[in-house]
């Protein structure tokens, strides 16, 4: 276990998070260009709560495309001690979705009624359910706890201004906009918009805290010029496997600024944070764990056991998810390099390249380091012979001809990785495609 110098100050509390509705007048977030404060999102919530008092306590689902939304539906749930089912409409849903998982109501993103069904759950303590991505499969929907949720949320800092380049839906997307509210910070928010236009509007918002996928912060370093600058106080990466050459290319841009890492998922909740400017994570911690978690390593998979972990699936699915003694399998694979144990890659993105296993962000990564490239993308095109054919997406940095581009990709890959890693097909494209939480879309064709 953990030693008590290992172990982070505890987090925000669920008085903490209500007692910040206590400063009527104070800025809360900043939504579509609307400044709204924290008494127009009691009077919000105090409406929706209002419009599930005849139901309560009940599980319901809100359309959650809006910070000021999200955080409204939040406390409204808290105080009916409901259940609250927060999509981001990023998969097709149907009704047989809604019966499946006893939900009572769907309201809209303006909290407005849409439909409801007969649903006999009643929950006995408010909670948070969350769904996965559903982009290798049917989503699943992880139910949290909110004061768990809130495990991770540091209050020592107020008066900051972050920036939401998550859905707010999502786990990351969340966790930023607690971390707003419980600091008395401001949360700047946009609906609906894609990775190129949040990074347009994070320069003219100007935040000093920003939170971001590796690919995100990509896009942002190529969008700003000298003219451009931001105050950056605070960086922090999660959502993907964070590469060495990000992590150096944001200490260049912003010397100031601390750099996090931060790994957390859906279901494991926020495990911990890497603030020593690599990746990946100290050895150590396997034997001693980390801000209350415990780490090991099984067929090279990571796995955990952390107080801030999801309660469990709605479903049968969470028994798959856990081993018999009752540890969390992250799916991330990790290698043990020296005193350092290192992201290799997902389970669910693994290639089969003629037999052999590809992890598309180990090559990425190795991409990354060769100068011509500024982002890249790699997936499996279906082939009857090889099982699939490497390929790789690859936005330039430099103005070279794609002949030349070649040319210095392959001679740096046949250096640095095994032959059958090295992609055999390039597409030299303008940007890479993003899903709804930042990160780049994994579907291999």
């Amino acid at each position: 276990m953990p030693s008590e110098a290992q172990c982070a100050p505890t987090g925000a509390t669920l008085a903490a998070f209500t007692a910040c509705l206590g400063d009527a007048s104070r800025v809360v977030v900043e939504q579509d260009g609307e400044r709204m404060s924290a008494g127009q999102i009691r009077t919000l919530a105090t409406a929706f709560a209002a419009e599930l008092a005849p139901l309560a306590p009940a599980r319901i689902a809100v359309h959650a495309v809006r910070a000021d939304v999200t955080l409204a539906a939040l406390i409204a749930a808290w105080e009916t001690n409901s259940e609250v089912l927060l999509v981001r409409e990023v998969y097709p849903v149907t009704d047989a979705f809604w019966t499946q998982h006893e939900v009572a109501a769907l309201f809209d993103q303006q909290l407005k009624p849409l439909q409801q069904w007969p649903s006999a759950v009643r929950p006995t303590k408010p909670a948070v359910l969350l769904t996965t991505s559903g982009t290798t499969g049917k989503p699943k929907v992880a139910v949290h706890e909110l004061e768990k949720l809130l495990g991770r949320v540091r209050t020592e800092q107020a008066g900051n201004r972050w920036f939401l380049s998550y859905h707010p839906a999502s786990f990351a997307g969340l966790q930023v906009l607690l971390t707003a509210f419980c600091t008395r910070s401001e949360l700047v928010a946009f609906a609906g918009m894609s990775a190129a236009d949040l990074v347009a509007r994070v320069l003219v918002a100007k935040p000093t805290h920003l939170s971001g996928t590796p690919t995100f912060w990509r896009a942002l370093l190529l969008a700003l010029t000298k003219e451009t600058p931001l105050p950056l106080r605070q960086i922090t990466l999660g959502g993907e496997a964070v590469d060495q050459s990000i992590l150096d290319a944001l200490r260049a841009a912003f010397p100031e600024a601390r750099i996090i890492a931060i790994y957390a998922s859906t279901e494991a909740g926020a495990l911990f944070a890497v603030k020593d400017g690599r990746t990946g994570f100290p050895a150590t911690w396997l034997r001693e764990g980390i801000e209350g978690c415990e780490l090991r390593i099984v067929d090279g998979v990571l796995q955990v056991r952390s107080p801030r972990a999801m309660r469990g699936y709605l479903g049968d699915a969470t028994k798959r998810a856990l081993t018999d003694d009752g540890w969390l399998i992250t799916g991330d694979v990790v290698e043990v390099t020296g005193e350092r144990v290192e992201f290799r890659g997902r389970v669910d993105n693994v290639i089969n390249v003629g037999g052999g296993k590809v992890m598309p962000e180990q090559v990425e990564a190795a991409l990354l380091e060769v100068p011509v490239v500024r982002e890249v993308r790699v997936y499996g095109i279906k082939n009857p012979i090889a099982g699939d054919v490497l390929a790789a997406d690859v936005v330039l940095a430099q103005a070279v001809t794609e002949a030349e581009a070649r040319k210095a990709i392959f001679s740096a890959l046949s250096a640095r990785l095994e032959p059958y890693k090295v992609p055999r097909i390039y597409r030299f494209v303008d940007k890479i495609s993003v899903n709804a939480t930042g990160k780049k879309v994994r579907v291999n064709s």
